[in-house]
């Protein structure tokens, strides 16, 4: 055998290997999305969990807002805290669908408006805070939701 056949050889073997090497990070690629998507799921469920837990632990006052009646200081700050720890939930997961599931992110910023709108007498507060710590992007697209009925003339 001379050294052309052994180079062709090695060529075959080298072109081969680099094909099958990018199947293999073709698969982990797909893979690591999956993971991604997965992972993005379980944090808004566990992050609406917490909120969950929260209503339920602070029921009296979630009843006293339903009712509409006056709130004391303390039960305030419960009721501002809820509505806080609601929108940066949506804001985080906004921000990592951006990434890995962006897809999601119209049903997402729907949520979020009709959060905001629901917790009308936090907004001014909650997406001023919301802005300061990094989330003034998605404040703007909350704001400019078509589910946005009176939110913005709040700030």
């Amino acid at each position: 055998m001379n050294w052309d056949a052994v180079g062709a050889i090695g060529e075959i073997l080298g072109a081969l290997a680099v094909f099958l090497t990018l199947l293999y990070l073709a698969a982990q690629i797909r893979q690591n999305s999956h993971l991604a998507k997965t992972q993005l799921n379980v944090q808004g469920i566990e992050s609406f969990s917490r909120y969950r837990q929260m209503v339920v632990a602070n029921a009296d006052v979630v009843a006293k807002l339903r009712s509409g009646e006056t709130l004391t200081g303390a039960e305030e700050v419960i009721a501002e805290t809820m509505a806080s720890e609601m929108m940066f939930n949506y804001a985080s997961l906004i921000r990592t669908a951006a990434v890995h599931d962006p897809e999601r992110i119209d049903a997402l910023l729907q949520g979020a408006a009709v959060a905001a709108i629901s917790n009308r007498q936090y907004w001014s507060g909650i997406k001023s805070t919301l802005a300061r710590n990094g989330f003034g992007d998605i404040v703007a697209r909350i704001d400019g939701h078509p589910a946005d009925r009176g939110t913005r003339d709040l700030s």
